[in-house]
C-alpha cells in the first residue's frame, strides 16, 4: 500500500489528471472512485537494483516460495538459525545489505524475500493482506524461523502475518519504522492527490469489503499482543514518512518491548544506524 507518494512529486501533471478524474467520478459514484483509487494505492514502482545491491544478491542462494498460485523470490546466505528479512514498500530484498553479513558472522542463516509485486517476485499490484500472507507463507515454508526483521510497510506485513496466524512461532521480532495503522497512509495518499474525503473513505470501504475485516483489524498495537516473541521497536523521531507516533502507539500497547528512538536519521537511514544492536538482540 502506497507510502512513498512519489507520483505527486515526480509526475505532477499525471497526478493532477488522476486527482481530477477521481474527484469528478467521486461526485457521481464515490464507491467506484474509491475502488479505482485503491488500485492505484496498491501499485508500487519497482525499485532500481544498483550494482552494489546486485553484488549482495548474487552472493545468495536463490530460491522461490510458493504463494497464491505463484511465488515470491527469496535469497539465502549463511547457515544456522533462520532470520527472515522483510523489506518495505517499493523496495526489495537488498534493502538489508547492512545486516546480512553481520548476521551470517553471528551464526545465522539469513533469508530475505522480495514481496509480491516487488523485486523479482511477480505481480503489478499488492496490498497489506497479500504481503502479510507472503510473510506467513515464507515462515511456514522455512519451517523454523528464529527471528523476523522488517522495515516500514514490511513491518506492518510481518506484524499482521504473525498476528493473524497464531500457529506461526518466532522468538524475536524487530520492527524498524513500522506502520501501526493503515488509515494513516490512506489519508496520506488522499492528501497527496487532493482526493475528496468521500473518495478516501471509500478506499477504506473497498479494503473492508474485499477482505472481510474492518481496517482496524490490521492494527499492530492489537495484533502484536497475540505474538509470543521478544519485540524490538526502532523508529526515528524525525521520520517524515511513517510518523514516530506509530512506534509510540505500539510501545504503549507492548511496554515490555525494547524501544530504540533515534534522532535525525529519517525513515531509510535508520535501517543502517547500528546493525550490531539488532544482531545482539536477535542473538541473545
Amino acid at each position: 500500500m502506497s507510502l512513498d507518494i512519489t507520483m505527486a512529486r515526480k509526475l505532477p501533471w499525471q497526478a493532477r489528471l488522476l486527482s481530477t478524474n477521481l474527484s469528478v467520478l467521486g461526485h457521481f459514484n464515490a464507491r467506484w472512485a474509491g475502488s479505482l483509487a485503491f488500485e492505484v494505492f496498491c501499485t508500487p514502482r519497482r525499485s532500481e537494483i544498483t550494482a552494489d545491491d546486485r553484488r549482495v544478491l548474487n552472493r545468495a542462494i536463490r530460491f522461490t516460495i510458493p504463494y497464491n498460485d505463484a511465488f515470491v523470490a527469496a535469497y539465502r546466505w549463511g547457515s544456522g538459525p533462520t532470520v527472515l528479512l522483510v523489506h518495505g514498500w517499493q523496495s526489495n530484498a537488498s534493502r538489508f545489505k547492512c545486516l546480512i553479513d553481520p548476521l551470517v558472522k553471528a551464526g545465522f542463516e539469513v533469508v530475505a524475500i522480495d514481496g509480491p509485486a516487488h523485486g523479482a517476485s511477480p505481480g503489478k499490484r499488492t496490498n497489506l493482506v497479500e504481503f502479510s500472507g507472503a510473510v506467513a507463507a515464507a515462515i511456514k515454508h522455512l519451517g523454523d524461523v528464529h527471528a523476523v526483521i522488517a522495515h516500514s510497510f514490511g513491518g506492518s506485513a510481518a506484524g499482521v502475518g504473525l498476528g493473524l496466524h497464531p500457529d506461526l512461532t518466532v522468538k524475536k521480532v524487530v520492527l524498524i519504522g513500522a506502520i501501526n495503522a493503515m488509515d494513516r497512509p490512506i489519508r496520506q495518499f488522499g492528501d497527496a492527490l487532493d482526493l475528496p474525503r468521500r473518495v478516501v473513505a471509500e478506499i477504506q470501504g473497498t479494503i473492508e469489503r474485499r477482505f472481510g475485516r474492518p481496517l482496524d483489524a490490521y492494527r499492530l498495537s492489537s495484533l502484536l499482543c497475540n505474538v509470543d516473541a521478544d519485540l524490538m521497536l526502532i523508529h526515528d523521531r524525525q521520520d517524515r514518512m511513517v510518523d514516530y507516533t506509530n512506534a509510540l502507539e505500539i510501545h504503549d500497547a507492548l511496554p515490555h518491548a525494547t524501544f530504540i528512538a533515534t534522532e535525525g536519521l529519517g525513515h531509510r537511514r535508520v535501517l543502517y544506524d547500528d546493525p550490531a544492536r539488532i544482531v545482539d538482540f536477535v542473538a541473545c
